[in-house]
């Protein structure tokens, strides 16, 4: 069975989650199936939680590399530590991105290809620049919002403030996302969540997509 394959991206705060979340809602009324990898899960739980061998020694030269004096069992990265790192640092940002990407993407690969649903969303804010419009068959949903109201859905947020200040300003606009993207030549939708669409509206959305997905099969 061919996999059809959509990105979902846009910065912190904008919607993403909730709008895969009422996608996949609005695929199962309709009794389509749609699977989403959360590409923040993935790297949260090589980082973190895993305890195969491969990921404790990405873990352990990332440690190294970056030369982190705080980890805990098993070299589980802190997440808010690191953030710090590699969201004030370029060179930081860079040499994570060396060690934890291709594993990142070799588990996104595996999920697609042994599980059964034929429509799979990949969520990720940095998909275009992290070279994932390929794996998504250069098919994007962008997801906008005005940034007042970004920072308004934000303040609840569990990651201090400085943080949050750090990851949006390295995060690219949707203008910077929309020029990456129409030079590769993909195919993209804009949807801006600034003023809570109505059902209807990701009713819509969802037409959209799907009519994509087949026009580019």
């Amino acid at each position: 069975m061919k996999k059809l394959i959509f990105g979902i991206t846009g910065g912190l705060g904008v919607g993403k989650s909730y709008t895969g979340n009422k996608l996949q809602e609005i695929f199962k009324e309709e009794r389509i199936e749609l699977a989403i990898i959360e590409i923040d899960l993935i790297r949260r739980h090589i980082l973190k939680n895993s305890i195969e061998r491969k990921h404790i020694e990405i873990r352990k030269r990332l440690i190294k590399k970056l030369q982190m004096e705080t980890y805990e069992e098993n070299y589980s990265i802190n997440g808010r530590i690191l953030g710090e790192m590699i969201f004030n640092d370029q060179n930081s940002m860079f040499e994570y991105k060396k060690i934890v990407n291709n594993e990142i993407k070799r588990i996104v690969k595996s999920e697609i290809k042994n599980r059964k649903e034929k429509y799979f969303a990949i969520e990720w804010s940095m998909l275009a620049e992290d070279g994932y419009l390929p794996l998504v068959k250069n098919n994007v949903l962008i997801v906008s919002c005005d940034k007042n109201m970004v920072l308004r859905r934000l303040k609840g947020a569990d990651l201090p403030k400085s943080q949050l200040v750090a990851r949006m300003a390295v995060q690219p606009s949707p203008a910077e996302t929309i020029k990456k993207i129409k030079k590769e030549k993909a195919k993209y939708i804009i949807f801006d969540t600034s003023t809570n669409p109505a059902k209807n509206e990701y009713r819509k959305l969802t037409k959209n997509i799907i009519n994509q997905l087949h026009a580019t099969e």
